[in-house]
């Protein structure tokens, strides 16, 4: 209408940009790879390593968590392990020299207990299967090299011969029963039950 103010134009929101792709695995084995031979042979300075590889963990692990359902329909643990948890433990292996060979191997487990975790989110029930198969397996090998010890996430002060991995503040071995029981059970780090029986729970899975 004539003579009438104009009201201010609006601006239209920007499009959002789709996130980029994730880096391919056999990308990220090149990079560990690298990154290896580059500890090795002292061309990066300590103080870049020290900075370096947290964060580069951090990474491998989103990395796994952040999986797209197309990958962990073709990605098997072979590929997992080859590509990405054995240049992984090899790196650490080579700079922290001062780690043990349970920690390393600690790193390693949990790597694949994250792939695992992973398919359980899948919508491909074959995948959910395998993951709880997988994990199985994981938790017999534990048993088996720690008989005498029990998985006991029960509350403080209930007995048992191991403390609760839930409220100890002492950090547990992933590889023991109470390490384990603790992944398992606890959302904060990944766990398995909240996936098993939250509302994506399959009947399959839960048989």
């Amino acid at each position: 209408v004539a003579g009438e103010p104009h009201a201010p134009a609006v601006a239209a929101p920007a499009a959002q940009s789709p996130p980029p792709p994730p880096l391919p695995l056999e990308c990220v084995r090149s990079l560990l790879l690298t990154l290896s031979m580059l500890v090795a042979t002292q061309s990066l300075t300590r103080a870049w390593s020290d900075s370096a590889l947290p964060r580069l963990l951090t990474a491998v692990r989103g990395r796994i968590i952040g999986m797209r359902d197309e990958e962990v329909k073709s990605v098997d643990r072979d590929m997992l392990l080859r590509c990405v948890c054995e240049p992984c433990v090899g790196l650490l292996a080579t700079r922290e020299q001062r780690r043990g060979a349970g920690e390393i191997e600690d790193i390693r487990e949990e790597l694949l207990l994250l792939f695992y975790r992973r398919r359980l989110q899948s919508p491909f029930l074959e995948k959910r299967l395998k993951a709880l198969g997988d994990v199985k397996d994981v938790i017999d090998r534990v048993s088996m090299q720690h008989p005498h010890q029990r998985y006991d996430w029960g509350p403080p002060g209930s007995g048992g011969a191991e403390a609760s991995p839930v409220s100890s503040p002492q950090p547990l071995p992933l590889l023991s029963p109470a390490g384990l029981a603790r992944w398992l059970a606890d959302e904060g780090r990944y766990g398995l039950l909240p996936i098993l029986f939250g509302s994506r729970a399959h009947p399959g899975g839960l048989r």
